[in-house]
């Protein structure tokens, strides 16, 4: 079995790296190709390009800027002159000679719309040629594009019919159906009493400009969604006037805030929203959005109370509501316990971001108690700022002090330190000489230390010797006060004289 193994992972070996040898190349001719540049709408591409394989695989793609595309091996079936071998180990094809390979019984049509258009022609990602090609109108192929735009429009209006009568409506409006229609029926006027070239091409170039939706779809959807107006949206001035009452300057956020929380306590506001595509091709965008603003109230309200909603593009009511136009609004009375307002428009706009908000003349909002609390608001924010005054304030004293403190326990370390420690100055110098005396036979810092603890030096004496043997700071950390400072006189065991040590 071990061998039998050993023998499959050696074939293996041998048939991977014998496909790893199979080098693929394609090598075009001079010229490369020549096609028509002149078609009919509809027509596939005719021509040649000139090319010859080594080891390319059956399966890579000629392809062109119409989408279109086709295998090598397709390509090469549906041309019985073209001579060429295949490894069918490999799946590659070999070629002798530079040959011209035939375009013409391909899959490479070319687009229905009249006018001049780049077509790139590419093997294995790579092009191989770009040229400017020319679709030109018969009076066949005009009166087929005609009954083809008539055709897509036909089964657009089935689609649209599929909804209920204002989505209809509304879609019918948005993608302008009425119009097009009557420009197809212009066009096909046009094409029966037409009697030149000239004429035709100005026929076709209008029905190029005619754009129809193969597909029509809900993208998005809400059903009874409760909502509320923000504050951002609440229009003072427009409310003036149509409520005939006033504001004082000064409080608008107040009279927002009241007209926010009127709502919360007094209506239940929901909203259901439709959203429509369109399919254009492979490509698709919003057409129309349909909403259905449903307003209930909580509580008896004696007084009228407004609706506003903002203006946006295209908008269609479900049906007459008697409302009014106001600056940027429509404005709707609401008298009744209930008011449902149906309206499209073309604006892309999520339903949660309506603009619009509802709201009493501003004499039946609650402003006192508005006023009270921002009041005691706007006190509790005095006497915040006045304690954060304060305690700023005492950190600062409280540092100055602590800058004080240190400037005078520094001048005390500088100046006094080393009498404190050393009331009789021959008890540093015999320390000093000690010190020097005990390196010179190798002993350390912690050595020295224990030898003098033993001999009843104080740690603090000690420290202090040891550090200034060594040059280091004795005392606190120095601050400057002037831009010239003495210089320190040197200090260390130099500065004493020798003498005897003797210890405590």
């Amino acid at each position: 079995m071990g061998e039998i193994n050993l023998k499959f992972f050696i074939a293996s070996l041998l048939i991977i790296s014998s496909i790893g040898l199979v080098s693929a190349d394609y090598t075009l001719g001079t010229p490369t190709h020549n096609i028509e540049t002149s078609y009919s709408l509809g027509e596939k591409v005719n021509g040649w390009v000139s090319i010859q394989f080594t080891n390319e695989s059956n399966f890579t793609l000629f392809e062109d800027s119409e989408g279109n595309s086709m295998t090598l091996l397709e390509l090469i079936t549906e041309n019985p002159d073209f001579t060429y071998s295949v490894n069918a180990t490999y799946g590659t094809i070999d070629t002798t000679t530079l040959q011209n390979l035939n375009l013409d019984d391909g899959v490479f049509n070319l687009p229905d719309i009249p006018g001049n258009l780049f077509y790139q022609f590419n093997f294995s990602d790579v092009e191989i040629f770009i040229e400017e090609i020319e679709m030109t109108l018969v009076v066949g192929d005009l009166n087929t594009a005609l009954n083809n735009k008539i055709n897509e429009l036909n089964v657009i209006k089935l689609e649209i019919n599929t909804y209920d009568l204002f989505e209809q409506i509304s879609l019918n409006s948005a993608l302008k159906i009425d119009e097009i229609e009557s420009k197809l029926a212009n066009l096909s006027l046009d094409y029966v009493s037409a009697s030149t070239q000239a004429e035709l091409d100005n026929i076709s170039a209008s029905l190029s400009l005619i754009s129809i939706p193969n597909q029509i779809e809900v993208i998005n959807t809400a059903i009874s969604i409760p909502i509320f107006p923000t504050s951002e949206n609440v229009d003072l001035d427009n409310l003036e006037i149509v409520s005939n009452s006033t504001y004082e300057s000064g409080e608008e956020n107040i009279y927002k805030t009241a007209i926010i929380g009127w709502n919360v306590d007094n209506l239940d506001t929901k909203i259901s929203f439709k959203e429509f595509s369109a399919s254009y091709g492979d490509t698709s965008e919003s057409v129309v959005s349909i909403f259905d603003l449903e307003i209930d109230k909580k509580n008896v309200l004696d007084y009228k109370g407004y609706i506003f909603i903002e203006k946006m593009n295209d908008t269609l009511f479900k049906q007459d509501y008697q409302e009014q136009e106001q600056g940027d609004y429509y404005v709707f009375d609401f008298v009744g316990d209930t008011k449902i307002i149906s309206f499209s428009t073309i604006e892309e706009i999520d339903f949660a971001e309506l603009p619009f908000f509802i709201s009493p003349a501003m004499t039946e909002l609650n402003i006192e108690d508005l006023e009270y609390v921002e009041g005691e608001e706007n006190e509790i924010k005095k006497y915040d700022q006045k304690k954060w005054v304060i305690f700023i304030l005492a950190i600062v004293l409280l540092l100055i002090l602590s800058f004080i403190l240190y400037l005078v326990l520094q001048t005390w370390y500088k100046k006094r330190y080393e009498n404190y420690l050393f009331s009789d100055k021959n008890d540093l110098f015999n320390l000093a000489n000690y010190i020097t005396n005990s390196k010179k036979r190798g002993l350390d810092n912690s050595q020295i230390k224990e030898s003098l603890l033993k001999s009843k030096w104080n740690s603090e004496q000690i420290r202090y010797a040891l550090r200034k043997y060594s040059g280091k700071r004795t005392g606190m950390y120095e601050i400057a006060l002037k831009k010239n400072i003495e210089k320190n006189k040197q200090g260390g065991v130099r500065n004493y004289r020798p003498g005897r040590y003797s210890p405590k």
